[in-house]
Parts: C-alpha cells; structure tokens; sequence
C-alpha cells in the first residue's frame, strides 16, 4: 500500500515533521478514517467476508495438522502460552510422525523441537496460576483434549502438574451440562466453534450440517479438526482454509487467524467508534454506505446503534435483539455462556437508549444498567472485560448514585493509571480506549473539578499516538488465546485523536442534578489535614482530591442509611460529621493501593465504620436492642462459613460488652478525680491487658475486621472459612489483635484533651505511665508512643507471618487465587486502621458530650 522504506506512522500513513493547524490535522484523520472504511469495504468477500485478526499460533498449529507456526508466552495470560505450546507441539510431533509434504527439516531437528517444546510446556504447565480467571473460550475442554493427545502421539508426553485437578473440575462441571452427542442436533452449540476437543468422541460425518460457507463457526482450529476426522474430503472446508490462509493477516505465509469471517464485528465496531467520536461517516458516497447496511443486518446491539446513527433504521427494531439474548438477569453475548460480558450490556443500552423510546424498553433499560452497575461495584481489581482484555432494593436516587459512582471510578482510575510518556500500559490501544473513556468523563457534571486534569491526560496521551514507533496493535482480543484486530485498531487510535483535536466543545451537563455542592465545600477542608499524614503527605494534591470526590458521592447513600439501625434523630445532639470522612478512609487507601477492591466491600465497610461511631454515642440508649440484629441481615454474613459467623457474633458481643465497660471504667475514674484520690487510675488491670483487650475491643476495629472476614469468606470463598488452617487462624488473629491495640492508643493519643475535659478514661492514665512521668503529659504522651510503634512492628510481622501462611497454596486452583484475594482485603484494611491512626493524631473526630442544663447529654462533634 505504501512504499516499505517511507517513514510511516501507526495508521500507515506516512510521517510529517511540519506544523499543522487544527483545522489540517482534523482532515487528515478524516481521510483516514475515510481510507479505513474504504480498506474494510475492499476487503469483503461475498462469500468468505473478511478478517484483520492477526495470526495465532493455536489455530496456525491445528492448520498444519490437515504449515509452520512459531512458538509464543503471552506476558498477560500464562493460559494462551500453555495452549498455543500444546498445539504447536502436537503439530510437531503430527508431522514427525507423518511427515506429509514438509521435507525442509531433518528428523532429528524435528525431535530437538519436540524435546524443546515439551520442556517448555511443561516448565508452563508447573506455573499455571491463571487458569480460574482466565475468559478463552472453551480452555476447560480444549485443554485436556490437547493434554490427551499429546501422550497419544508420545507417551513421554503426560504432564502432572498443580492446576490439573482444577482443571479437571473444571472440564467436569461444563460436561456435566453439555453432552458431544448434542452436536448432532440441527440447533448449532457453541462447542461447534471448538470441535478440536471431541476428536475421538464423536463422528465428524454427523456434523456436517453446521458447516456455513466452509467453516465450522468460523474457526479456523474446529474447522481443520473436522477436515482431518470426517470419513470424506469436504471440498468446501478445505476451500474456505485456502482462502483463510491466503486472504487472512497471514496472507499466504502459513499464519492463520483465530477466527475468520469477523466483518459483522470489525464493522460494528470501527464504525460506531468513528460515529461516536464525530466522524462523518454518511458523507462517504452512497453505495459504500449502503453497502455496509446490506452486510451488517444482524440483530446485534453494536450494529443496531450504527445503523440508527447512519440513518439506516428503516423496518430494524431492538425488539429481535431482545427476544433472543434478553435473559434474567442481563443480555446474553450468546447461549451457554460461562458469565456475562459487561461490554455486550453496555452496548445494549446504547442501542435501547438511541432509539428514544424509553417507555417501551424500560424494563430492559433498567435491567443492562442495573447489571452494568452491579458488575463494576462487584468486580476486584482492575476491569477486564470478557472480550477485550447484597444490597435492599435502592431507590431511584441511590441507584443513580450507584451508577454515577461507577462512572466516576472509571474515570478518576483510568487518570491514575497514565504513565509519564502520556501512554496507557506502553500501548497505542491502551491509550486509545483511555482517552476516550477521558473524553467521555468530561462530559460529566460531576467531574468538573478534574475537567482540567482530564484535558490534560487527553492531550499527553494523543501526543503520544502521535510520536510512538510504528508497530501492530497488540493482542488484546480473546478468543481461544489472544489476537489483535487491526482495523479496530486503527479505528480506536483515529477516534481518540479525533476527540483530542474537539475538548472545547464539550457540554458537562450529564449529572448535573445529583448536586455535590455543599458537600465538596466541606470535603475541600480536609485536603490539607490529609496531606500531614505520613500515607498521603507524597501524593499528588490532584489524586487526594479525586478521591474527596469521589467520596462525596457516597455521603448520601450512608446519609440515607444513618437511621437504619440508631433513630438517632430524636435525641437532641449535633449533626453527625463523621460521616463526611468515613468514606474517603476506604476510597483514599483503596485508591492509593491501585488494587481497587470491590465498591460492594468498601461500602459495606463505611457502612459499619458509620456503625461503629453510632454505637459511641447510643450505646445506652439503643445498641443492645437493635444494633445486634442488624449485622445477621447482611448477606454477605448469612452466606460467610460457620466459622466466620460465630467470629462475627462473638465480636459484636465483645464490642458492646467493651462500651459497658468503658462506661463503668470512666464513671469510676470519673469519681476518683471529683474525690481527689489522684490523676493515675487505680486499676484492676495491668494496662498491657487492658488495654490489648477491653479497650481494643471498645475501638471498633475487631468488630468491622470480623466482618471483612465473613465477606471474604461468603463473596470469594463462595462460604469456606476465610483463614482456616490452624496457622492462619491464630495469625490473622494476632494481626486483629495489634491492630486493634494500635489504633486504640493512637485513638487515646489524639483525644487526650477531650478525654481530660469529660473526665473518661484514657492509656496515659494507667500507674505505668503515672509512676514514671507524673506531671509530664508530653513524656506520657511519648511513652504511649514509642508502645503504639512496638504494636506496629507486630501487626507488620504478623502481616508477613499470614502472607506465608495463605501462600502454601499450590498455584493455579481456587485456594491461590481465594489466598491472594483475602489477602489484599486484610492489607487493605489495615491501611485504613493506618490512616484513622494518622488522622486522630491530627484531629478529633469522636463526638464530644457535655452536660446541659437539666442533665441532659449533648454530643458535639
């Protein structure tokens, strides 16, 4: 297309060095995204269609059985190196076995490949971690059937290794729904698209039926399989491989595509991403639009929103969309999947949405938001979405809270991933989709005090595009293993310079409503309080800010649920301000941390972190009755193992004991100062042990981790004991127990005045501290100290102790992946003890209680 030796950029088109005006380099990405078009509608073949996903190994290697492949290990999935290793070697040991026409290379060349290879693959196999989270299509039935051929064709060839049995499981459990025997039916399965794992167990000649133009569900891999095991040469097969391998992105090099045709996706795809970033698509001629709407006529949600946008929605409706893949609890991509795709939802709401009838589709409307929403407030981690790499019924209100804070986390996570060359990851793709997503945000009414900071990323990350080496789009795409898209590609890449070129003319308008006025004036306050403390003193005032935000998001829906459990509105007493930085303790560490654990587990812990600051000031009046039956309710407590149940309900006992207690201790010190029998308090307990258990207790630290423990156990363990070899209950125990004694004397040391003021008991009033410092508050003070950083030094070796612990597990079966989760939950947990610890030194949040006339208790907070 281009001469080789011309300096090109990403797109193909060649470089230039001069300045450009706005207005010039707005057309240049016209013509291209125009010459984009062009090249797909050149590319399309009536019968075949067309594909630019690149070449895989896997499918090249299945080819080869019925030319050459090379070997590959995906840096982002173990699981798409181990596959494609498996049938490269299978490919191999084929072809030494009957060599065919292959005469290039020598026996013996062929057996070190095959000795290599197996070294290789099984040097994988050993280390297979990601088997559980990995989304390839049908890895728990190809894989086994590889594993089996393979020591068909070489005994020597039998792998044992740690994830097997998983695996096993795994190939069990989709058996156990699906028999070979019903793909004889004339209703296609998707096990149609991977029938290189039924070799041996059912008769390819019963098949034949689900061949469509030449392939079976246009792979390449099953439709080799069926070539090679069906009793008679099937012509038409074998001429849609010749044209796979000739028209594919191999061209003719022996490279062959994981899937082929794609063109109902490839152009869904590039041409919703060029319309939506304001692309004029209907100003290329007529027949090339036309055209397009003649190819692309499936009811697909993606296709639906192109062909409304185009003008082209004459006699098409969602309604066929609806009837086919509407299900339950969300829109399905296909039937028999393993799990939803959050990006097949989102699509569907485009497409409902664009077709402005809201009343209509109302209830499908609400039921992809509402998967969406709960998808991203479920998820761990950093999103990955299938394709491309409980709470009571809300109110209206909260659940535009929900889903504002989901947008909003899209957003502010997608800012603090930008590295320092403007880029996302290193990649042209990566970026792309972030400065889209960018562009999208700033659309945001809500956002608008990160408007600039998104400008900024936007224009870092185009210039970016706009410098980095040319090279093919990374494999980012899943399928069976990876694979790249090439005019996907191209058509992100032009979409987010296009909107790079177009910030000004974005309205933010879209949330304006929800109103976060007087909540960000308040939260501006603490930005400074929060850049004192040790956690945050480094970060950037920008991300601290975001998180503030992100924070005030969250207000009302705790606001909403204050009186849940205390009616705390009936009793005279000052507002309730805690409640403005409980949120910011669980989003400013999750944020800072970068692990991002679920939203459901962050609010549910501000939840009892509300909880726990309510029951300070009720505990006379209400916790007893109703605060002890409040926890039982959750789901995440009902679903938790035995175990963590009775952890649960023991601690909640402990905690309200620790008030009684507290309240006993501070009437009785209380009295000792009026009757001047000293400033030390005469104790029964050693402070050691009061203060490692009554007092710990009273903090409200054990309490809220015991419930960490039984949402661990109910949302990743799917109900098996959080910790529960001997080992690691006593440890994760001993790592509560420093946490809590920690955080009660950093507690006791930023309340020492309000302590002294209400006459309650504080550490520094223990003899220990007395009889050596007996009228010097700062060296007390220091005493208290220099202990809370012994407790430290405990809880940080007890951390590391635990980490070993859950660690034993052998890699790649659910117990890794189940320690690795509970473990980041347990540290990011004790990050924000940490953080409340750096805050009391700082300020005060507890309410303070004085006597009014007439006796009556006011907490002023």
């Amino acid at each position: 297309m281009h001469d080789e030796k011309a300096p090109q950029n990403k797109l193909g088109k060649p470089t230039t060095h001069s300045r450009h005006t706005a207005s010039h380099v707005t057309g240049e990405i016209s013509a291209l995204a125009d010459s984009l078009v062009q090249r797909m509608l050149a590319c399309f073949d009536d019968s075949y269609g067309f594909s630019s996903a690149s070449c895989q190994i896997y499918d090249t290697a299945w080819a080869a059985m019925a030319d050459d492949g090379s070997w590959s290990i995906d840096v982002r999935s173990q699981t798409v190196g181990i596959l494609n290793t498996s049938a490269a070697l299978l490919a191999l040991c084929r072809h030494a076995a009957e060599p065919l026409q292959i005469s290039d290379y020598s026996e013996n060349e062929l057996a070190a490949r095959i000795r290599l290879g197996a070294l290789s693959l099984g040097a994988q196999l050993a280390t297979w971690n990601d088997i559980l989270t990995s989304n390839h299509i049908g890895v728990e039935l190809i894989m086994p059937a590889l594993l089996k051929y393979l020591q068909q064709a070489d005994q020597s060839l039998c792998f044992d290794f740690k994830a097997r049995k998983t695996l096993e499981r795994m190939s069990a459990a989709k058996l156990s729904r699906f028999s070979p025997e019903m793909l004889y039916e004339q209703r296609p399965s998707s096990a149609v698209h991977s029938l290189e794992a039924f070799i041996g167990k059912i008769d390819f000649d019963k098949i034949r039926h689900h061949l469509f133009d030449g392939s079976m569900m246009a792979s390449p891999s099953s439709t080799a399989a069926y070539l090679m095991h069906c009793s008679t040469w099937d012509e038409e097969a074998e001429s849609y491989m010749r044209h796979v391998v000739k028209a594919g992105a191999g061209h003719g090099d022996g490279g062959v595509a994981g899937t082929f045709p794609i063109h109902y996706f490839e152009f869904n795809w590039v041409l919703a991403t060029l319309l939506h970033a304001g692309f004029d698509i209907s100003a290329s001629d007529s027949p090339a639009v036309d055209k397009i709407r003649a190819i692309d006529v499936d009811d697909t949600a993606k296709g639906l929103w192109v062909l409304k946008n185009l003008g082209k929605d004459i006699d098409i409706s969602p309604e066929v969309m609806i009837k086919i893949f509407e299900k339950e609890d969300a829109f399905a991509t296909f039937g028999g999947e393993r799990d939803r795709s959050l990006s097949s939802n989102c699509h569907v709401l485009l497409a409902l949405l664009s077709w402005n009838d809201g009343l209509r589709h109302e209830s499908q409307i609400r039921k992809a938001a509402t998967f969406v929403c709960e998808n991203w407030w479920n998820h761990e981690g950093q999103f990955r979405d299938k394709w491309a790499s409980s709470e009571p019924s809300l109110s209206n209100n909260a659940h535009v809270l929900k889903v504002s804070i989901a947008l909003f986390q899209a957003c502010t996570r997608t800012l603090f991933e930008q590295q320092e060359d403007g880029s996302w990851e290193g990649s042209a793709e990566q970026t792309a989709y972030a400065i889209l997503t960018l562009a999208e945000g700033r659309h945001l009414y809500f956002l608008g005090d990160l408007r600039s900071r998104m400008t900024q990323a936007i224009v870092k990350g185009a210039a970016f595009l706009d410098s980095c080496n040319p090279k093919l789009p990374e494999r980012y795409w899943t399928s069976k293993t990876s694979y790249s898209v090439q005019f996907v590609f191209e058509a992100y890449v032009l979409a987010a310079l296009k909107v790079s070129t177009t910030l000004e003319n974005n309205k933010r308008d879209v949330g304006r409503f929800i109103g976060l006025g007087d909540r960000v004036s308040k939260l501006r306050s603490f930005t400074p309080l929060l850049q004192r403390t040790p956690l945050f003193s480094e970060v950037p005032e920008w991300q601290i800010w975001a998180s503030l935000l992100e924070s005030a998001l969250f207000v009302p829906l705790l606001r909403a649920r204050r009186l849940g459990v205390f009616p705390r509105d009936s009793i005279n007493m000052t507002k309730d301000s805690y409640l403005d930085i409980i949120p910011f303790t669980w989003i400013g560490c999750n944020n800072l941390s970068k692990n991002f654990a679920p939203t459901t587990f962050m609010f549910d812990m501000m939840m009892i972190s509300m909880l726990g600051f309510q029951t300070d000031e009720f505990m006379e009046s209400v916790a007893a009755s109703a605060f002890s039956h409040d926890p039982e309710g959750h789901e995440s407590i009902r679903s938790a193992s035995p175990e963590d149940n009775k952890r649960m309900e023991r601690e909640l006992k402990h905690y309200l004991h620790a008030h009684a207690s507290q309240a006993e201790d501070n009437a009785r010190f209380s009295r000792q100062l009026q009757d001047s029998r000293g400033q030390s308090y005469d104790s029964e307990l050693p402070f050691f042990q009061w203060v490692r258990t009554l007092a710990a207790d009273h903090v409200g630290v054990a309490l809220p981790f015991a419930w960490a423990c039984c949402w661990i156990s109910s949302n990743f363990g799917s109900g098996a004991d959080a910790f529960p070899s001997p080992l690691e209950r006593y440890v994760v125990a001993a790592v509560e127990r420093h946490l809590s004694t920690l955080c009660r004397m950093f507690n006791d040391l930023g309340s020492v005045a309000r302590d002294k003021d209400e006459g309650n008991l504080n550490s520094i009033c223990f003899p220990e501290f007395d009889k050596v410092h007996p009228n010097d508050l700062e060296a007390k003070k220091q005493a208290l100290t220099s202990l809370a950083e012994y407790e430290r030094s405990c809880l940080r070796q007890a951390l590391d102790t635990l980490e070993r612990a859950v660690g034993d597990a052998p890699d790649g079966n659910s117990e890794a992946l189940f320690s690795q989760h509970k473990l980041g939950i347990i540290r990011y947990f004790c990050d924000v003890g940490e953080l409340y610890n750096q805050l009391y030194v700082l300020r005060d949040f507890s309410a303070t209680i004085v006597q009014q006339p007439g006796g009556l208790e006011v907490n002023q907070g």
